[in-house]
């Protein structure tokens, strides 16, 4: 192989993702300026991208999954923020009761479905099998509802792979996906990934880095992953008034009797997608990020303003 067809071959595997028949050839006259033009802003979503349910959907879908749940275990005469005996460790349990104290809201944003969510998690933790309207499991029946989701966005994502003209882009595109990750072992958070890529990553993987970091903050499959909808700041007329968290109808869900900020977000910002674990913040910075971003949520009590942090 000759080293121009060498350089070629570096481009197109090193940098994209991998070469197919015939393309070496193509752009070996120029592999610097095939990568290059690739890094134009995309100016369209791929058909198989473009055809995935948007954010709204996503969150949509699972409002309904959780509120059909929790319908399911009332029936069933079961309190869905009480209904597993013991939580499968210490940290599940803290987590499944911050997010059932948390929510609040009305028939316009989900907040009652956060409860809703740690319903099923404390379902699953007790290893309840049977709660679901259709008799199945809750892993059952997310699992029946949310797969063929992922299925087709993983689909998706492979068909693109396999058929662009950009290769140095989409690899990019995983690349930053990988970066601002969002696990998929937590309600909430699981049933959104493929939105978070199309809406929070793509649309910067050619621009400014700031301007992804704050879509990839603000997607509610970071909020909820890492929690950034239970932080209250101490001052605020929510933490001061107990009154003010749930509306009366909705006071079958327990409310914590401790609330304060959350500094998971924070944290992961400074440590894992900025500065990095020794980048001389300290846990003052943590804690000053953790009141600026509180309040960026996906719901909130009705009544409740979240000027005063």
């Amino acid at each position: 192989m000759s080293l121009f067809s060498m350089t070629a071959a570096v481009a197109l595997n090193r940098f994209g993702l991998g070469a197919r028949p015939g393309e070496i050839a193509a752009v070996r006259p120029d592999p610097r300026g095939w990568l290059h033009a690739q890094l134009r802003p995309e100016t369209a979503l791929p058909a198989p991208m473009a055809a995935l349910p948007a954010t709204v959907d996503d969150l949509g879908a699972f409002r309904k999954w959780t509120a059909e749940l929790a319908r399911s275990a009332r029936a069933r005469g079961m309190d869905p923020a009480t209904m597993r005996s013991a939580p499968a460790d210490r940290r599940q349990a803290t987590t499944i009761g911050s997010m059932a104290g948390a929510a609040a809201g009305d028939d316009n944003n989900i907040g009652d479905d956060v409860a809703s969510a740690a319903a099923s998690m404390r379902a699953q933790a007790s290893g309840m099998s049977r709660i679901g309207a259709d008799g199945l499991s809750v892993e059952g029946s997310f699992k029946q509802v949310f797969g063929p989701r992922h299925a087709r966005a993983l689909k998706a994502r492979f068909d693109v792979a396999v058929a662009t003209e950009r290769p140095f882009f989409e690899r990019l595109v995983h690349f930053w996906s990988n970066h601002f990750v969002v696990s998929g072992a937590k309600p909430g958070a699981i049933a959104m990934p493929p939105s978070f890529e199309r809406d929070a990553i793509r649309p910067h993987v050619t621009g400014r880095f700031v301007d992804m970091l704050l879509a990839s903050t603000k997607h509610p499959a970071m909020l909820f992953y890492l929690d950034n909808l239970l932080s209250i700041g101490p001052t605020s007329a929510l933490a001061q008034n107990p009154a003010l968290r749930r509306r009366p109808a909705q006071q079958d869900f327990a409310i914590p009797r401790s609330i304060g900020l959350n500094e998971n977000l924070a944290r992961e910002i400074l440590e894992l997608q900025t500065l990095g674990a020794r980048g001389g913040y300290d846990q003052a910075d943590v804690t000053s990020l953790a009141r600026i971003i509180t309040g960026w949520t996906i719901a909130r009590p009705p009544r409740v303003s979240y000027a005063r942090l």
